[in-house]
């Protein structure tokens, strides 16, 4: 390989694919980046088997080539380069990398292309595009709900629930559930369910342009999605997800509406009183305004009073104060409904006058 290119280029490539390396690993070359020329263009590669994603940049190939370089120190490397003209060349024999830029020239050791895992191409009979701004929104408004230290697989991963043109994201944690509702621009879906890791979808939101159509297609088991020069593949994970709609109530006792920041600052507030990184808050609904409360015997109390409006019944309530703030700071709405039914069943937040995302959360008995 003999190529010419730039620190900017390559500092894209490698900021793209660098958080698909394997950390821990008994293959070395999965630490690795792999490194190709197709044409005028390189593509970066890495993957940890569960995920993989590729990056393309533009340069100018002298000679064709391949290789896999260790990803910590390419990576480092690349970002302490100069801005000027970078050419590299790679020995096919002994895979090593020389960097030359300017009087300059750093070699670095690599690893034999031939061995590095392929990286999956799927054939893919369910695939949709959705903008990239709307991906965004409803990621980020449900994969805080996702179970990370839950032993079923299930649940560390996000639904994507499909209908016609319609697009349903779920994820839970057995404490508390978010769902947004969003649709696609255009695709060949007309009804299918698949859970994508949750881990993937934090990975996408890093990669996600402002402004673009992302192309998502679906296999039995896999996953890819296209964005503007990367390419992004997963493994979905295998399961029954719970019957999300069944849990919902209907009906509700008690609608209170308040102002979003009003009950998040207080909120806050609240989580300094927690002990062990643990904290609940007591909400007492009256008619015209929502006392929260919450104490700690080591620490102290806090008591604050909210002007709210309410429809039917006065009740009280309590939560976990975390899982109240992951909510509030994703609702993208100044003010909200909660709907109750007494101090032992869930309850239900929305944005006002936004009937496409909903989050469930089940109260603590006290």
């Amino acid at each position: 390989m003999h190529i010419y290119t730039s620190r900017e280029a390559l500092l894209q490539g490698v900021s793209a694919v660098q958080r698909a390396v394997a950390s821990k690993t008994t293959m070395p070359i999965l630490s690795g980046i792999k490194l190709e020329t197709v044409d005028d263009k390189l593509i970066f590669s890495a993957t940890d088997l569960e995920i993989a994603i590729q990056a393309t940049i533009n340069i100018t190939t002298i000679t064709s080539g391949a290789v896999v370089v260790p990803a910590k120190y390419f990576t480092e490397m690349v970002r302490k380069l100069p801005d000027t003209k970078i050419e590299i060349k790679v020995d096919e024999l002994s895979h090593q990398l020389t960097v030359m830029y300017g009087n300059s020239q750093l070699k670095l050791n690599g690893y034999d292309p031939q061995a590095y895992p392929l990286i999956p191409q799927i054939e893919a009979d369910k695939v949709f595009s959705i903008r990239s701004e709307l991906l965004r929104q409803m990621l980020k408004q449900v994969i805080f709900a996702v179970g990370v230290e839950n032993n079923r697989p299930v649940f560390q991963g996000i639904l994507f629930d499909c209908y016609q043109d319609n697009l349903t994201l779920v994820a839970t944690d057995t404490h508390r559930l978010a769902m947004r509702k969003g649709k696609w621009s255009q695709g060949n879906v007309e009804e299918f369910s698949a859970i994508v890791p949750g881990k993937t979808m934090n990975e996408l939101l890093r990669l996600l342009p402002e402004e673009e159509e992302v192309k998502l297609s679906f296999s039995q088991n896999q996953l890819a999605i296209q964005l503007p020069n990367i390419i992004m593949f997963s493994r979905l994970i295998e399961g029954q997800f719970p019957a999300y709609k069944q849990v919902i109530p209907s009906q509700w006792k008690s609608r209170l509406r308040v102002k979003t920041r009003e009950l998040l600052e207080t909120a806050e507030r609240a989580t300094l009183l927690a002990q062990d990184g643990t904290s609940t808050i007591k909400l007492i609904v009256k008619q015209y305004q929502l006392e929260v409360n919450s104490a700690s015997s080591s620490v102290g109390t806090l008591k604050e009073e909210i002007p709210i409006y309410l429809e039917g019944e006065e009740t009280q309530i309590t939560f976990n104060t975390k899982y109240l703030i992951d909510v509030l700071r994703n609702l993208d709405s100044e003010e909200l409904t909660m709907d109750l039914t007494g101090s032992i069943s869930p309850g239900i937040i929305r944005p006002l006058e936004n009937e496409n995302y909903l989050y469930l959360l089940l109260p603590l008995r006290q």
